[in-house]
């Protein structure tokens, strides 16, 4: 595959997907789960607190695990599983093994490996795609795409935030809504989803400004219009929550085609 082949970004409801190149990723934490699957040579996940280092060509990560991604120029895809889909208790079930809190070794690995390089050349729509992806985490299982029974207060909650990121949701005006006090609130919800609240609002905002800045916004437009006060503060939580800069991502010689469900 050559080497500055436009990445892919897909977007739907519950999951997004990036498919490309990606440097050596800084120690950070994710706010959803993330399946990793290499379209060529093996990658290597790293905690030094922990003593872990895995050589894999696909890997589960955990939301909120501390990590370090190294790549070594070779194309991933990179598989947010969403905590209000089943993607992630399914794909736990579908690993050969396990190192500290993460699982490697995907069981249908080159099936999938052979899936994500089709999509990554043959760049399909977001349709099509998806039902490739169903397929890989799902294997062909339709029952398996039922929503999983969160606790209808926390579902509510998340669909609140989800239906205008930008917007300041306190966690005391959430709770609110849904009946709860706040301490039992985020006890709650982190029990149900596996992400602190604020973590999981910062995502579903990184997933607009993501979008906007794909489809041509400037970033600080794009970062504001999100709900960042502005692109320094955009920058520094983006580097917290996903180990680089957004302009190491964005930038001209990484061109980015973004498909919106």
């Amino acid at each position: 595959m050559k080497a500055k082949q436009q990445s892919l970004i897909y977007f739907w409801d519950h999951r997004t997907v990036y498919i490309g190149m990606l440097p050596d990723i800084e120690e950070h934490r994710l706010a959803s789960a993330a399946l990793i699957i290499s379209l060529d040579k093996p990658f290597t996940i790293r905690n030094r607190e922990l003593g872990l280092e895995e050589s894999c060509m696909s890997a589960l990560i955990p939301p909120g695990f501390a990590h370090e991604t190294l790549y070594d120029h070779t194309p991933v895809a990179v598989i947010s599983l969403e905590p209000e889909s089943n993607d992630y208790a399914i794909v736990c079930q579908l690993m050969h093994r396990q190192a500290s809190e993460c699982l490697f070794d995907l069981k249908n690995e080159a099936k999938a490996i052979e899936d994500m390089q089709n999509i990554y050349r043959t760049q399909p729509g977001a349709a099509e795609s998806s039902h490739t992806i169903n397929s890989i985490l799902y294997m062909d299982e339709p029952d398996m795409l039922e929503p999983k029974p969160i606790d209808k207060r926390i579902r509510k909650a998340m669909e609140i935030m989800r239906e205008n990121p930008a917007k300041s949701h306190s966690l005391e005006s959430l709770a609110e809504k849904v009946f709860l006090s706040s301490t039992r609130f985020t006890h709650l919800f982190k029990d149900e989803t596996g992400v602190p609240i604020r973590r999981y609002r910062q995502w579903l905002r990184f997933r607009q400004a993501i979008q906007q800045i794909t489809s041509g916004e400037t970033m600080t437009a794009a970062a504001m219009q999100a709900g960042f006060t502005d692109s320094a503060h955009f920058s520094r939580a983006f580097r917290s929550m996903f180990g680089l800069k957004p302009s190491v991502l964005f930038r001209k010689s990484n061109p980015v085609k973004t498909f919106v469900s």
